[in-house]
This record gives C-alpha cells, sequence and structure tokens, in this order.
C-alpha cells in the first residue's frame, strides 16, 4: 500500500496539465480570432448591396461567415443565405405547415350591403296651372290616393282658358281649317286633352269650369292647391309617383367594384317581410366616387307589383358574381376558370404580396446533392474521430487495467472494457443518425413576389407570379417570413435583406 500512493499521485499530473494547457489556447485562440468567428460578421456598406455577396451563417445564428463550413462557436453545418429556408419534416409539423397546389378554378363572391328603397325618379310627376285660374274643386282630399290617366283631379274656373274654348268654336262656324287648326292647338296648351277638345268640337257649347286630369297613373303624393285659391301660371296643383318599379341605392366600396355591373341581378330582404326575397336589378353604375366615404353609388330597379314594398324602407342587398379572366364580372353563365389561390397564403403589405413555393424536385435534388457531398466529407471526418478515440480509449483502458489487474480481478476488467465499447458505439451511431437526418429530411420553401386580382371569399385570382401546378404554403407562412427576416435574408418587409442582421450575442 506504501508503495503505490506516490505512483497513484503522480498520475494525476498529465491530466492536470493538459487541462490547463487547454485552457491556456482557448483563451488565447478567443484574443486572437475575428469578431466574425465569435459575433454576427459586422456588414460592410462601401461595396453595394449586400445581398450581392454569397453568406453562410449558423442556424443558432452565432455567425456568419463568406464561405461554407463549421460554426466555431457551437459546431453546426453553416447554411447558404437566399431567399429560401430549408424546413424538415420536424420542423413542419412544429409550425403546423400546410400547403396547396395552384389551380384553375371559377371564381365566386357573394357580397351583402345595404340600401334603403325610394321612388322612381323616372316617373315623378308635377301639375302645374297651364293658365290662371281658381280652383272650384279638388277631387282627390289626400295624398297617396290612386289616380289613372285622365282621371279628374280639380276642377278650374279659368277666364282666359273659357275665352280660347269660345274661339275655337268660332273658328269651326268659319270653316277655315288653318285657324281651327291654329285654335286647337292652342287649347291644347292651356291643358286640355285630346278627348275634351274633341267633345267641344262636338257639342260647340264653351264651359266656364274645366276639369283637370292626371297626365298618368300612380299616387298622388303631394297636393300643394286648395280650393277656392287663384293659381298663377305655372303654380304647383299636385305630384304624382308610381310606386311600381321602386328603386334603391346602396354604396359600394372602391376595391369591391369589380363584382358589379350594370344588368347585373341581386337580391333584396327587409324587415317587414322576413323570409321573402325580392329580386332587383342593377341599371346604373354612378361615376362619381363620394371623396368622403370613398363609395360609389350603385342604383338598382325593384319590381313591386304587388306593392308590399315601401319607398323609406331599409333593405339587404345580395349579389352573386363569378369572375371572368379580365378580373370583372363574367358576362357569361359559364364563365372561365382563372388561376387561383387561398387569401391564406398571400402575406400583404398593401403595397407588396408574397408567398412561399415550394420547391421543385429538381430544385430539391440540386440543393439536396449539395448537402450530400457535404454529409459524406464530414462523415469521413466523424469516422476518423471515431476511430482514433476508439484507439485512444483502448489504449488508455488497457494502461488502466493492467495497473490495476495489481488489485483487482480479470471479470472486472471485462465488464468495464464492454461498456466503454458499447456506451462509444451507441454515442457515434446516433450522432450519424442525427446529421444524416439534418441533411437529407429538408424541404426548400422559397419567397416570391405576385400579382394580385380581386378577392373572391376565401380565393383570391393570380395575375402573375405563380403558375398552375405548383404548391404553395398556405398555413405557416409568417413564421417562414420571421424566420428569414431574423437570418437577414430578404423577407416580406425587407426585400433586399437585412444591412445588418441581428446579433444574437448583443445583450450578453
Amino acid at each position: 500500500m506504501t508503495t503505490s500512493s506516490p505512483r497513484s499521485i503522480g498520475n494525476l499530473y498529465p491530466p492536470l496539465l493538459a487541462g490547463l494547457a487547454g485552457f491556456a489556447l482557448g483563451a488565447l485562440l478567443f484574443a486572437v480570432l475575428p469578431a466574425s468567428w465569435l459575433f454576427v460578421a459586422p456588414v460592410a456598406h462601401d461595396h453595394g448591396p449586400v445581398r450581392a455577396a454569397l453568406r453562410w451563417a449558423c442556424p443558432m445564428l452565432c455567425t456568419i461567415m463568406p464561405g461554407p463550413g463549421i460554426c466555431p462557436v457551437c459546431g453546426m453545418d453553416l447554411e447558404l443565405l437566399d431567399t429560401s429556408l430549408r424546413l424538415t419534416a420536424h420542423d413542419q409539423r412544429m409550425i403546423d405547415l400546410r400547403e396547396t397546389r395552384v389551380e384553375k378554378r371559377v371564381l365566386h363572391r357573394s357580397l351583402r350591403t345595404f340600401g334603403r328603397l325610394e321612388l322612381n325618379e323616372a316617373e315623378l310627376r308635377t301639375v302645374t296651372a297651364w293658365s290662371e285660374g281658381r280652383v272650384m274643386r279638388r277631387f282627390a282630399d289626400t295624398t297617396f290616393t290612386d289616380v289613372a290617366e285622365g282621371e279628374p283631379v280639380i276642377a278650374l274656373y279659368s277666364p282666359e282658358l273659357y275665352a280660347a274654348q269660345t274661339e275655337f268654336v268660332s273658328t269651326l262656324r268659319m270653316y277655315d281649317h288653318g285657324l281651327i287648326e291654329s285654335s286647337r292647338e292652342r287649347l291644347s296648351l292651356l291643358g286640355l286633352t285630346v278627348a275634351q277638345v274633341r267633345e267641344l268640337e262636338q257639342t260647340q257649347t264653351p264651359s266656364m269650369v274645366v276639369e283637370i286630369g292626371a297626365p298618368a297613373t300612380g299616387k298622388i303624393i303631394a297636393l300643394q292647391a286648395k280650393e277656392g285659391e287663384w293659381l298663377r301660371l305655372g303654380d304647383p296643383i299636385y305630384s304624382l309617383a308610381s310606386f311600381d318599379p321602386l328603386w334603391l341605392r346602396f354604396d359600394v366600396y372602391e376595391q369591391e367594384l369589380a363584382w358589379f355591373k350594370a344588368g347585373q341581378s341581386v337580391e333584396l330582404s327587409v324587415a317587414a317581410w322576413p323570409g321573402n326575397v325580392f329580386p332587383g336589378r342593377i341599371d346604373l353604375i354612378e361615376e362619381e366616387v363620394d371623396v368622403r366615404t370613398r363609395t360609389i353609388k350603385v342604383r338598382v330597379v325593384v319590381d313591386n307589383s304587388d306593392g308590399r314594398l315601401k319607398p323609406g324602407m331599409f333593405a339587404t342587398v345580395t349579389s352573386h358574381a363569378a369572375l371572368g379572366p379580365d378580373g370583372g364580372v363574367a358576362e357569361s353563365d359559364e364563365p372561365e376558370p382563372v388561376v387561383a389561390i387561398p387569401r391564406s397564403a398571400v402575406l400583404d403589405t398593401g403595397i407588396r404580396q408574397v408567398v412561399f413555393v415550394k420547391a421543385e424536385s429538381g430544385e430539391h435534388h440540386e440543393h439536396h446533392g449539395h448537402g450530400e457531398h457535404e454529409h459524406h466529407g464530414h462523415g469521413e471526418h466523424e469516422h476518423h474521430e471515431h476511430h482514433e478515440h476508439h484507439e485512444h480509449a483502448e489504449g488508455h483502458e488497457h494502461h488502466e487495467h493492467h495497473e490495476h489487474h495489481e488489485h483487482a480481478e480479470g471479470h472486472e476488467h471485462h465488464e468495464h472494457h464492454e461498456h466503454a465499447e458499447g456506451h462509444e458505439h451507441h454515442e457515434h451511431h446516433e450522432h450519424h443518425e442525427h446529421a444524416e437526418g439534418r441533411e437529407h429530411g429538408g424541404v426548400e420553401f422559397r419567397l416570391r413576389e405576385v400579382r394580385l386580382g380581386p378577392y373572391a371569399d376565401e380565393w383570391v385570382m393570380v395575375v402573375a407570379g405563380l403558375d398552375e401546378g405548383e404548391i404553395i404554403v398556405t398555413r405557416g407562412a409568417m413564421l417562414i417570413d420571421s424566420q428569414l427576416q431574423l437570418l437577414g435574408h430578404p423577407s416580406l418587409l425587407e426585400p433586399e435583406g437585412a444591412a445588418d442582421p441581428i446579433d444574437p450575442h448583443q445583450d450578453h
């Protein structure tokens, strides 16, 4: 026992000296190595855009290098900075990534808005006095009275009209055709109808009081003249309106204008008649935009033959339209399909719209081959290190076993040797599987700018930037874009990439 203690203590000196040497070498490297090896590389601003030069970055954002290799901080393989991001199957599951294929389809959209029913301005009539006189009688005493065309509304005493009748009767007795036609024209200008002139021609008896009839069928919506009132030329007597059809006006925002056109059918519903749908047709889209609301007025003609709709009612307007290839409402009942994508796939700043496209098989294979080449070289390096480590471990264990054999049985040496070999083999196998999965399990998703047409419910028309059959990301695009920003790649908000990538160590 006394002879073994000095030799055991002496065996501690070589490991202790090796540890001190390693610490001194690490401190020296920390002082000598460039900052770009330990932290995010400084970016030069004097040689044009940073994105022009290829750069490789650590996935953990430890450093950015001018060429491929291994991160000197964490030991991970550096990845090329470009407009794409490589995601493994595990990464895709973690962000709940969803994909879809770009396809051609007929886009339909239903829009709901609100409007108010109003009188048909084209059917409004205001009857005025065509000659001076006194209102002797009003046949319609209340508003909203239905009248037919030619039906008497008031009885008017007019000296001027009486004199014109007398003159006409006198010309009839003179048998002067020219004078007769001139007098007949004067009576028409004073408000007598063709039927009234014909009756006067037959009776040849002028009337002191003349009945003034309605010029059209409708409802009286205003009675201005009162009985006994003296009317001057042009004074209003009453107003007529037609309640079939009615008009409805509603507002359309500028971005929704493409979904409306003249002649398009719409559906109306009102609170007074729940469950009922009233058909309408767009007959006018006004030419001017309201500068305050940024909307355009659209006018709809609504059938009201049953009289259930009333002016002033609020109505819900629903339009159904299919999009044509020109970006407007389709002209035919069988519109042509257009290239479309789900609106969830679009990242939109209001100025720029981008999507993430899954790399094609050929492009992925090329990048994948590059990964295999790097992995193969790296695997050989790992195998060499493992071989050296195994030999060193076996030699060291053999030396310890030789010394320990003086105090222990051979059975202990056998168990320790098997355990060391099994542990090293297991660690090497796990490391090999991890490296292989990292290199061979990824898929590239590339940022691409697109030009979009009108939105149709959950879909949007693609004008340029995508082809039918390509695969795009519909869920998880924002997370991919965020990672591109952190890496300094071109992204949604930074099309040219970040000039100064984020330094993950700046707060440490």
